[in-house]
């Protein structure tokens, strides 16, 4: 017979608050997420409003043991007790904000111009018939984000046998889809509106005047003769010159296989740094990018209604709620802002060769080390790395690029890590990233491409680094370098 009874038991458990939550989140995100990220809580939170702009930059002086104190008066937590500018109010000031409010929420998501709506836009300059036209629009909205179709376009409503039509067997329809095909195929970007690429290629090859006549023959009957675009292969296998083969194979190359690619809604956009590092007379400059994340302040209003003690309770009641949401939240970009500046000033003190010399002298890097040297979780230091790049002197990098493992070197310990400040830090040749062995033979390559892989290997070990002949194969994958039979 089972008893019932109450037992009274001690657990801890870890449990994150919805402003925790928040935090991990902002912390994560890169310039473009956090500018929309604030758009909507500037929708949703109406005691959040737009500040003046202020530079938020610190400069790290090289191997200065000083540059500890540029972090002295930041804050370690960023929540509801920290103090944050407030506003004096007035007329001016208030027409000021709304202004800089409206403009922040009209730039923040910007659309750009589909396949579908580009070539839409030209039909109704084209003299065509109603049917036509309707058949042309309809044929527009069935293409994927190449520009070919996503069924036949046979299968379309309509497209062959009309309610009504005058002939059953759908001859005159058919007459009017053709029509209809060729128009959409001969817009702008041409080749849209057909099966594959195979037939898109050829269509743009016999629209252009003076195309070769072995091009033609290729597109149309020997498509597998361009998986291997060589001359001299091509020229083998079709019976033909080497100059017609290289003449043909121009001329293909000038042609795009996926024409409506260029307008793929889901294609990257561009990339917006998070981060700035220049150099200045003294040392190192590392800018956060506040043309992206702007200044975010409390509203003045909301404020004065917060702290009144007689009125509307709920009013009251709601702004003070209000409020405090905003503080967290800037709170929180505050943290994640300083949290970036702090790695990115171990990245200048750790990789410091890099930034005075070149992607070639990345020194391995591990997260735990930036970890220690800020005191924050290695977890931390992941979110912030992760999907944010960083602007200097040599180039765009996202700054999971500075954490890279080490590659064995005859006569160090493969993957060492160096100490940030100065006296026991190696400063010899003898510690190599992976990243550094990539451009090392990217550089090799470039002086002689001839090379094959052995050959590869042994003249990075004449280097003193010590590389399989596998391990620059996949080397130079990454790099997206052909193999010597290739180059």
């Amino acid at each position: 017979m089972q008893v019932q009874r109450l037992d009274i038991a001690q657990q801890q458990k870890l449990k994150l608050t919805p402003q925790l939550i928040q935090s991990i989140r902002l912390m994560t995100m890169p310039a473009a997420e956090l500018r929309e990220r604030i758009a909507e809580e500037l929708e949703r939170n109406p005691a959040l409003e737009l500040a003046a702009p202020e530079r938020n930059d610190i400069e790290y002086k090289r191997f200065n043991s000083d540059a500890e104190a540029s972090f002295a008066g930041e804050p370690d937590t960023a929540y509801p007790d920290i103090s944050y500018g407030e506003f004096s109010g007035g007329s001016a000031r208030g027409a000021e904000a709304a202004d800089a409010h409206q403009m922040f929420i009209e730039g923040a998501i910007s659309r750009s111009e589909s396949l579908q709506e580009h070539l839409l836009a030209q039909l109704p300059e084209l003299p065509l018939s109603e049917e036509v036209s309707g058949l042309a629009e309809m044929i527009i909205q069935n293409l994927d984000g190449r520009g070919f179709h996503l069924v036949p376009p046979e299968t379309l409503p309509g497209a062959l046998v009309p309610e009504g039509a005058l002939a059953p067997d759908g001859t005159i329809r058919r007459n009017l889809l053709d029509e209809a095909l060729c128009v959409v195929r001969r817009l702008d970007p041409l080749g849209t509106g057909c099966t594959d690429f195979q037939e898109s290629l050829l269509f743009q090859a016999e629209y252009y005047d003076g195309a070769p006549a072995l091009a033609l023959t290729i597109l149309r009957d020997h498509i597998g003769v361009l998986e291997k675009p060589r001359s001299d292969v091509v020229a083998r296998k079709l019976k033909v010159s080497r100059e017609a083969a290289e003449e043909a194979l121009d001329f293909i190359r000038t042609l795009d296989p996926f024409p409506g690619s260029c307008f793929d809604s889901e294609s990257s956009g561009y990339i917006i740094p998070d981060v700035t590092v220049r150099k200045g007379e003294e040392g190192f400059i590392a800018l956060i990018n506040d043309e992206e994340i702007p200044v975010l302040g409390i509203s003045p209003l909301f404020m004065k209604l917060s702290r009144g003690g007689q009125g509307n309770t709920e009013a009251r009641d709601f702004a003070r709620e209000s409020v405090k949401e905003a503080r967290w939240f800037m709170g929180s970009i505050n943290q994640r802002n300083h949290t970036l500046l702090k790695v990115v000033r171990m990245l200048i003190i750790f990789q410091e060769d890099f930034f005075l010399k070149g992607p070639a002298y990345l020194r391995p890097l591990r997260l735990q080390d930036v970890a220690a040297e800020i005191g924050v979780h290695e977890a931390t230091v992941s979110r912030i790395a992760g999907g944010k790049y960083l602007q200097c002197d040599w180039g765009l990098f996202e700054l999971k690029y500075f954490f890279s493992s080490g590659v064995h070197r005859k006569g160090s310990v493969s993957g060492a890590v160096y100490p940030p400040s100065g006296k026991n830090r190696e400063t010899g040749p003898g510690a190599r990233s992976r990243e550094a062995v990539k451009q090392l033979l990217r550089e090799i390559i470039g002086r002689d491409s001839t090379l094959s892989d052995r050959e590869l290997s042994e003249k990075l070990a004449e280097q003193g680094i010590s590389v399989a002949r596998r391990t620059v194969a996949k080397y130079r994958t990454e790099l997206t370098i052909g193999s010597s039979f290739d180059r």
